[in-house]
């Protein structure tokens, strides 16, 4: 799949390929499915989320909308943005383009997710036999400093254990996934990613140190109803109250 997605960026006139997903949002996704026969958009380049007949895409697009497209983070400023310029200023154009892909079928998913200057590929299968059900996704790179970027996998790490995500880290990339969960789960799963994806959009900016990257971490946890632990408060003896 990494071989397909590397080989349609460099075709020429990609942006041909497959039909455009209808948003408002600025993320151009074109989409190939393998269970539709082509003729059926054959007037149709563009299409809603629902007319890509994908349960996967569908839950994890409704998540990216619920959310909507997250303005810059706090803690921004012209130092972060000076930061983010030098940490862009050796990499070529070719690797940030506007274009993500996806291969979907009615209960699969492949999505290669280009928002900013990180990568996302989520892949999830969603069918009536729960064995051969999974969701996953790598995430990597981004616009800010190294430390920043480590900070922000870490944060997304934290949330996804407690969603009950198995995650293996390195550097700023994570791999993790679900497995073997019922239809309905994997749903919610990809709708919770979909949110997510656009609530760290652009986070490792604002991740300047830990106590900020703890603080975004509750308060992310707090939006997606994800149970967060309470900060431990020292018990006062009586000789101090």
């Amino acid at each position: 799949m990494v071989e397909m997605f590397r080989s349609v960026t460099s075709i020429y006139g990609n942006e041909r390929i497959g039909m455009r997903l209808k948003t408002d949002l600025p993320i151009d996704i074109e989409i190939i499915n393998l269970d539709e026969d082509i003729s059926n958009y054959e007037y149709a380049r563009v299409i809603g989320v629902e007319e890509a007949n994908s349960e996967p895409l569908e839950a994890f697009w409704n998540g990216i909308e619920e959310e909507g497209w997250q303005g810059k983070p706090q803690g921004e400023n012209v130092y972060t943005q000076n930061a983010v310029a030098t940490n862009l200023s050796g990499r070529k154009d070719g690797d940030f383009s506007r274009l993500s892909f996806a291969i979907v079928g009615k209960e699969f998913m492949i999505l290669s997710l280009k928002t900013g200057f990180h990568f996302m590929t989520f892949e999830a299968m969603c069918s009536p036999d729960l064995r051969k059900n999974y969701v996953k996704m790598q995430f990597k790179d981004g616009g800010a400093a190294k430390e920043r970027r480590v900070r922000r996998i870490t944060l997304i790490s934290t949330i996804l254990s407690k969603a009950g995500f198995e995650n293996s880290s390195k550097g700023d990339f994570l791999n993790t996934k679900v497995t073997y969960e019922c239809c309905e789960s994997i749903l919610k799963k990809l709708r919770l990613l979909g949110r997510l994806s656009m609530l760290t959009k652009q986070l490792d900016m604002a991740l300047s140190n830990d106590s900020i990257a703890e603080w975004y971490t509750r308060d992310i946890m707090k939006k997606l109803g994800i149970f967060a632990p309470e900060k431990k408060v020292s018990k006062m003896n009586n000789s101090e109250k």
